[in-house]
């Protein structure tokens, strides 16, 4: 018996990094977090 079936629904997500002192090249939390959403297929 299954209580809570995995269910996957798929959703939009934006990343937005309000900043002064990062750049595309330096942003390492950012890197992640689009590696990490696009390996979920998001």
């Amino acid at each position: 018996m299954v209580l809570y079936p995995n269910i996957f629904m798929k959703v939009n997500i934006a990343i937005l990094t309000v900043t002064d002192t990062r750049t595309i090249a330096n942003d390492k939390s950012g890197a992640i977090l689009v590696k990490k959403i696009a390996e979920q297929n998001h």
